[in-house]
Parts: C-alpha cells; structure tokens; sequence
C-alpha cells in the first residue's frame, strides 16, 4: 500500500514511469525492505484487532495445556482483514502440502491430515524447476497455468523474468527452462523473444499499480518459475519486476502470526477441520542453550544437558523441522549426529525456527516422504482497465519557479481556523506580488498514523522573480501564527505535476482555476457552517453534486457519472443529515433553502464561479481523454477542502453527495 500512496502522490495515476528511472534515487527508489533501501528489514508497529484475538486464543491454549488451537468459522471471521469481497486475488498461485493418513483405504474415506509447508509468493512458483520432469501433457498445462492472466487477451502478455542470483550457491535453484514464449532477462544474454528492462514502465490507477511495456502498451504479467528466495537472494531490480505488477492483490503467503505472536517463543499448532495452517513453532536463540552456573559439565555435555532442558520446557518433541529463511532440515533430536548438526546451524545463525514435523506414521499410505505442490489459477481473471497514460510531469523546484508549495504541519483539528480565518487574508496581503492563483489540500498519511498532518498552499505566480519575496512574507506569516497558538510548522518543498491525473498543457492550467474555485466554493462552505451550524458534511455533499452537475456535457449527464463513480453505502446514515442534504439541494427558486441562510448567497456565487472554471477545464480536457475518468478525483479533493481526510467519513458524504443527486435529478425529471 504504501508504495502505491508514495506513487500517486509523487507522479499522479496514469504517470507512466519507466522502471530504472522509478527505482533510481531520484525516483521513489525500492519500496521498504527491499536490499538496500535504509528500513531493508520490514518493521511490524501496529497491533490490529485480528493480533489481538490470535493473542488471545494463543494464550487460552497455553493456559488450558492444550497443543492446538482448532479455529472456528467465528474465529476465521475475527481473523479476516478487511472485506474479502473487494479483494483483488492474484491470477496464480501455488500451495505446497503434505497429507497424511495411515492407508490409502483411510485417505479415500476422507481420515486424513493436510499440512500446509509452503506458500511461495505470487509471482514465484515451486514447481517450475521441475516441469521438465513432466510428461508433455502436463509440462504445457503447467506451462499454461502462468499464462492465465493473458488468456484471450492481446493487450497483456506472460513473461518469465531471468536473472543471476546474489551468490552463485543458489545457481540451481533458478536454472529453469523457457516456460513462457517471452523473457525479461537481467544481466545475461538474451536470445529469443524478450524484452529489454528499458522498454518497462509502471503505472497506477486508484486500486493498482501496473506494469506495461512501452513500445506496445501492453499490461505485463510477470512470473519467477522457481521460488528463490525474494528478499535475501534476489536482485532488487528482479524482486521489483516480479512484484510490482501483483504488489495491490491479496496477499497470498503462509498462515501469518501477526505483529505481537511472530516473535514468541512458542506458539501452538493452529489447524482448521483437518487442514493444519501453521505448525508447532519454537523460536530457538543460541543463548537459550548457555549452561547455566549450576552446569559443571564439558562444553559438549553442558550444550546437551541446556537442549534437553529446553526441550522439556517447552514440551519439544523429537522429530522436528529446522527453518532458517527458506530452507527446511528435518532432524531426529534423539539422534547425536543430528542434534550436532543443530548445534551447528544454530552457532552460524544465532537463531533458528523450530517446527514440529508430522506425525510419525502419517506417510504409511504412500510408504515415502512426500510433497505435493498444488498450482491454482482463476478460471477467469478480473479484467483490468488500464489507466489513461501521460509522461511524468515537470518538477518544480523551491527557488526558481512560479509555483509556492508551503506545508504547514501541525494539529488538523485547527485546520479549518487557519482555512477560514487565516488564509485568505494572508494570500491577500500577497497581492502586490503579482499572484495568478491559488489553492489548498490537506494531506494526512494514512499508512503511516504517527505522521504529521499538514495543509499544503500553493499559489502560482506571475513570475519566478517574486518567489523569494513570496517565500519571506509567509516566514513571517508563520511567526504571527505561531503566536497565535496556531499550526506553524513553515516547509517549502517541491511540487510534482500530474498530467497523468489532470492531462497537459492548457488542460492543466484549466485544472489549477478549478483548484482555485473550489478551494474558494469550501472556505466559504467551512465558514457558513460556523456561522449557522449546519453540518460541513451535508453542504460538501451538495456542493460536490453541484460539481459533478457542471463537469460534463450537460448536467443531467455529469449527475448521473456522480452516481457511477460513488459507490452505494448500505451502512445507516443520520437521518437529521440526510434530510439536511436534501433541503440544500433542492434547486427549487434557484436554490432558495440555501441562499435564505446567513453566507448562503455567498456559497452560491463560489459554486457559480466553480462551474464556470469546471467547463472550462471540461472542454480543454475533452480532447486529451474522456473527463468522466477525472470527476472521482475533483469530488475527493473537495472532500479534503471541505470535510478533511477520513476514508469512513468520505463513505458518509459519498452517500450524501448521492442522496443530493439524485434529489437533482428528480427535479430535473430524468431520475
């Protein structure tokens, strides 16, 4: 998520990005705990509702002695993130598993145990490096299995990326065959249909980021046919290519601990019906053997009396399964040889994860050790409309350009004072310097709660010349605030245009009069609902069916994109809100509910002012692409003017906002 924020915030949706270039430095370089990048060790701060009851059935299984925690239907609820019925699932995926069951008689009358041992990540495959093993048929229907997203489709193609390893120990893990007709290949020799890094690009939408090929257009779907470990062992340029394209679908991994129970000790088997999730799991520290001062044993008895003290402790049986990263060694603990091969691993890594194995009779059916690895792939793939695409757009830098981009960080709850009270005047003492417009936008990071919040001014100026003077006055602006006791955390900063989300040229400068206007049509909505009462709420959910009612061809049109854009709500809305909305949407005698009240007339004439500079920018923007693909972003940027940034909150006004359209069209008689 937090790549796909930083993405659209620093180029816009529908930037098309080369790769190198993205990756760069100078770019929004790798995304967190990719090798190389300053946090390259992911960290786990929040504690969510679903760690907290998997901390609490973890605990009850301790407290009660029991071995596993069998989850409930209830349970799978309480654990689920999110709504499942949104979720993106990846086109393929792969489980690995072993099943195990005393006869092959007790496997067919369904009296067996399933255990989940690997689940690769998206875009790699456990089974690839074997498929020459298979006979033809199945060889190409495992072939096809990585083909899925493509099926049917010429605007998107399968590629195998290729690529060296870190270190060379790890050559025969991806020494894998063509499996698919295109290849990216890094830093070897191409040959075949490939595809060079260079003619790579990545782009975004509101749900996704894509990866594309630039000399077609097309969506690229890329796939690892081995399961070389992502994070230690591969190339980050290769990790990137392979995750990007997936990098907003579900996340498909092994059963996940979550952030409080992931660095116990111990935890318990977790099984649900006769599918075990996660297995026994100790965390086993080279310090958690020491001898004690009691211990007057040599150095190898002293280890060996600490390990079966552990061992009793923690309730350790005998045939277990050493994990360091993606490498799995089962060991027999009773065995000497096999406790010193611990000894040993455990002394090179410090720490090693300890799992239970099977049950010791459990391959009886088929008389072997065996895994099976299960490729799954979607019978019909979500199609994905790729976003309109534009180059990245022009940076402007603090110093030397006609745009002023100041934050001022601080509490967001004295926002609306500095919108209301503050601003205004302060830009219009700027006068004399010769201002073409301005606007505001509050930001606040959702992906990172612990962030400051701050509201970004940015005023266009005339000429470059007067940015120093511009830059000065606000310097002491924000002193004066400071006094105040108001939010005065003074940043200039660069400002990143978006061509991609608002189109070019004259099309921009129409985009930036339609900031202006609304930026005007929410300050004086924030300061009528000061002077009456009413809620912001219910005059932003107006003024946005205002909105979409002047970006279009005709209102009728542009009030019936609102109710395709906005998402229906079926959670309960404030009845006293709803039949507010309603009153000062009601267009009767032009709008008279609303002129009658104190500011009424002046919220009227910022919306008249904001439908002339909406179909100015309408009609600029129509020759570039469609303008409905823009009405979604203007109605969440009034949003932010007027109301501020809360995702439930806007669902809320989202409903609002279609209460008052539909109440337009109603009186329009086309509902």
């Amino acid at each position: 998520m937090d790549y796909h924020v930083r993405f659209r915030n620093r180029y816009g949706p529908g930037a098309l990005v080369p790769v190198r270039d993205l990756v760069a430095d100078s770019g929004l370089g790798y995304p967190h705990g990719y090798l190389g990048t300053p946090d390259e060790r992911p960290t786990w701060r929040i504690v969510t509702e679903r760690d907290v009851h998997l901390m609490r059935l973890i605990q009850e299984a301790l407290l009660d002695g029991d071995e596993q925690i069998v989850l409930t239907d209830a349970d799978i609820r309480k654990l689920t993130v999110g709504d499942p019925s949104t979720a993106v699932p990846p086109a393929r995926v792969e489980l690995g598993v072993t099943v195990h069951a005393a006869s092959t008689e007790a496997l067919d009358r369904g009296d067996f145990e399933l255990r989940i041992i690997g689940a690769p990540r998206t875009p790699t495959s456990m089974a690839g490096r074997f498929a020459y093993l298979l006979p033809p048929a199945h060889r190409e229907e495992l072939t096809r299995s990585y083909t899925t997203a493509t099926d049917g489709k010429d605007d998107v193609i399968a590629v195998q990326v290729s690529f060296p390893p870190r270190r060379v120990h790890n050559q025969n893990v991806v020494r894998v065959g063509r499996l698919v007709p295109t290849v990216v290949a890094l830093s070897e020799h191409p040959h075949g249909d490939t595809i060079d890094v260079d003619d790579l690009a990545v782009t975004a939408d509101a749900d996704q980021l894509y990866l594309i090929r630039r000399s077609t257009g097309q969506r690229v779907a890329p796939y690892l046919p081995h399961a070389l470990d992502l994070r230690a062992q591969t190339p980050p340029l290769a990790r990137f290519i392979a995750e990007v394209a997936e990098a907003r679908s579900a996340v498909f991994g092994p059963f996940d601990l979550g952030a409080a129970a992931r660095k116990l000790p111990y935890t318990p088997r977790i099984r649900y019906g006769r599918t075990v999730l996660s297995p026994a799991r100790w965390l086993l520290h080279a310090t958690d053997l020491e001898p004690s001062a009691a211990d007057n044993f040599p150095d190898e008895g002293a280890w060996e009396t600490a390990l079966q003290r552990w061992r009793q402790r923690w309730r350790v049986p005998a045939q277990v399964i050493a994990c360091q990263n993606d490498l799995r060694l089962p060991l027999d603990l009773e065995s000497p040889a096999d406790r010193r091969m611990l000894r040993m691993r455990l002394e090179r890594a410090g720490q090693l994860e300890v799992r239970e194995d099977g049950p010791a009779d459990g391959n009886r059916w088929i008389r072997r050790a065996a895994e099976f690895v299960i490729p799954m792939a979607l019978e019909a793939p979500s199609p994905r409309a790729l976003p309109h695409t534009d180059p990245p757009g022009e940076v402007l830098r603090p110093g030397d350009s006609a745009l002023v981009h100041a934050r001022l960080a601080g509490n967001p709850a004295r926002f609306d004072e500095l919108l209301v009270s503050q601003l205004p005047a302060l830009v219009e003492d700027l006068s004399d310097v010769g201002i073409v417009r301005w606007w505001v936008r509050r930001h606040r990071d959702l992906s990172r709660p612990e962030a400051k919040q701050h509201l970004a001014l940015l005023i266009r100026l005339k000429d470059a010349c007067a940015y120093g003077e511009v830059a000065a006055r606000l310097a002491a602006s924000a002193t004066d605030l400071q006094t105040h006791g108001l939010p005065a955390d003074l940043t200039l900063t660069s400002y990143y245009e978006h061509p991609g989300r608002y189109g070019y040229g004259a099309a921009l400068d129409a985009a930036e009069q339609v900031f202006f206007a609304d930026t005007t049509a929410a300050i004086t909505q924030l300061r009528m609902a000061q002077q009456t009462g009413l809620p912001a709420q219910a005059l932003a959910a107006t003024s946005m069916a205002q909105l979409a009612a002047s970006f279009g061809p005709d209102p009728i049109t542009g009030l019936k994109r609102l109710l395709q854009c906005l998402d229906r709500q079926t959670a309960p809305v404030d009845r006293k809100l709803s039949e507010t909305t309603r009153q000062l949407a009601d267009p009767s005698d032009d709008y008279f509910y609303l002129r009658a009240l104190d500011v009424g007339n002046d919220v009227a004439a910022a919306w008249q002012a904001r439908d002339t500079a909406l179909h100015s920018y309408h009609d600029h923007l129509l020759p570039q692409r469609d303008p409905a693909g823009v009405l979604r972003t203007l109605l969440h940027e009034h949003h932010i003017r007027a109301v501020g940034i809360d995702p439930e909150t806007e669902r809320t006004t989202g409903h609002l906002t279609r209460v008052a359209a539909m109440r337009a069209l109603a009186a329009a008689g086309a509902r």
